[in-house]
């Protein structure tokens, strides 16, 4: 598949709410994120705050068939919160 024209490997879930990207990725559309937020993450263990970006994107495949507007969602290293 292609994000941006830029060849890449994917997990694709059709059941997920958001789509996910890796650092390189991103830096790679170099691309402005249209949105940034920042949010508390409650997990079993703790709870983290991250900040998150959202990109526009298009996604691909390889020989043209098949092509959709997307957002990648960013998420930096969480600072943790142990209880």
């Amino acid at each position: 598949m292609e994000i941006n024209g830029i060849k890449t490997h994917a997990l694709l879930n059709t059941g997920s709410g958001s789509s996910y990207a890796s650092n390189k990725l991103i830096n790679l559309l170099n691309k402005r994120p249209k949105e940034t937020f920042t949010e508390r993450i409650d997990m079993m263990l703790g709870s983290s705050t991250t900040n998150v970006e959202i990109y526009p994107a298009a996604l691909g495949a390889i020989y043209g068939s098949f092509d959709m507007n997307i957002e990648l969602t960013k998420v930096h290293k969480p600072q943790y919160c142990w209880h």
